[in-house]
Parts: C-alpha cells; structure tokens; sequence
C-alpha cells in the first residue's frame, strides 16, 4: 500500500505530531505508550462519528445506489456482498459498463454515493497505516517482553483485538455474518429489504471500534502496571 498523508485537520497527523526523543527507559516508553493511545483512541472515534453521521443521512440514498448497480451488473455479481473486495468489483463492473455503454451504465451521481462509502474506508486505511507504525509495532515488542506487564488475562484480551483489528481489515474479510455490540445499533437502522447490507454497513464502525478498545486496553494496561 502507498503510504497516505492525513490532512491537517485529522486528530491524527504525521506533520502535526510533535517530534519527541526516544525513549531510553522501560517506564519512559510506557508513558509514551499510554500517551500515544489516547491520542489514537481520540482518532478513532472522531472517524467514527464521521461515519454515524454519513449513516444518518445518507446511507438510504447510498443503498439505493447500491442496488441499482447489482442491477446493471447482474450476470456477474452476488445478490449480497461478503468483503470490501467484493464491493470494489461490483463498482469497477458498473464504471467499465459505463464507459462501454453510457446509456446502460451506472449514473455519475450512484457512483458518486458509492464512493462516500469508499471514501469512509480509504480514510480509516490511512489512519490504520500510521497506528501500525506508529503505535501497534511498538506496543508489539512491549507485549513481547512478558515481565513489562504484570496482568496476563489483560494483555491476552490485547492481544486477541489487535489480531481482530489486522485479520478483519483485510478486504477480503467475510463480514456477511457480524453481530455488532449494542454501541453500534445505529447501523441497524436500514430497511429489512436491504437487511442482506448489514455487514458492509457495520464493519467499518466495528473495525474502528475494535481500534479504539486497543487504545483503551493499553491505557489500562499501562496505567494498571505502574500502581
């Protein structure tokens, strides 16, 4: 993946993060840690209240979008969608038949709304490369060192959303079968024709979800280590 730049105005951003030494003791890079999470756990739910409020206004419009492009590209796609790779083909069918056969294909304004979705998903991916590098390595290598944190059963459940997070980013990721927590009920709000969309209407929220908790876990983690 090409490396992305936030802009500015993201809670988050590599040209507005203050540049700090490197840590030289454990405790220093603990500190650092926890500071570094909240500051994340922040991004991540200011993508998240970003992506409610496109929900709330304009999910209805966007399904009907969605499902005028099933139409167009019947013969080759799938009446539900599984993966954002799947949601990426079944756009690229409805702009190449487009360009093929203008009078058939999608309008510019469908795939304008399809790509408000794209543009959610693109937005997070940003935001996940500079907490991989920035954040997840680091702690990574913390976890490794065992005797850093005395509270194993906190460190597993650690351990276990951060290989959620990574595994269910990926675009092929079967999200047809997810069950959101009641944080995420909002995503329910869709009619019950259009209910077979509940699992590209939900990951997003989930993944950025399961970002924060990663920050809110070390948070505890950490500050649970130094009493």
């Amino acid at each position: 993946m090409s490396q992305v730049r936030l802009a500015l105005s993201d809670p988050i951003s590599s040209s507005a993060a203050p540049t700090v030494r490197e840590p030289a003791t454990n405790r220093e890079r603990l500190d650092q840690l926890q500071a570094t999470a909240q500051r994340y756990r922040k991004a991540f739910n200011a993508r998240r209240v970003a992506y409610k409020d496109w929900h709330s206004n304009k999910s209805a419009s966007f399904l009907e979008a969605l499902k005028r492009l099933q139409c167009i590209a019947s013969s080759s796609s799938a009446p539900s969608i599984a993966s954002i790779a799947e949601f990426r083909e079944l756009r690229a069918q409805a702009a190449d038949l487009r360009r093929l056969q203008p009078q058939k294909g999608a309008a510019a304004a469908e795939l304008q709304r399809i790509d408000e979705f794209l543009n959610h998903w693109r937005d997070y991916l940003a935001l996940k490369e500079i907490f991989e590098r920035e954040f997840v390595r680091p702690l990574a290598r913390l976890l490794e060192a065992t005797e850093a944190f005395r509270y194993p059963a906190m460190r597993a459940d650690l351990l276990k959303l951060m290989e959620r997070l990574d595994a269910e980013s990926d675009e092929r990721f079967d999200f047809s079968g997810l069950h959101n927590t009641t944080e995420n009920l909002f995503t329910y709000r869709v009619p019950l024709r259009d209910e077979r969309f509940l699992g590209l209407m939900q990951i997003l929220p989930r993944l950025l979800q399961t970002g924060s908790q990663v920050c809110y876990f070390t948070e505890q983690l950490v500050s649970n280590d130094t009493e």
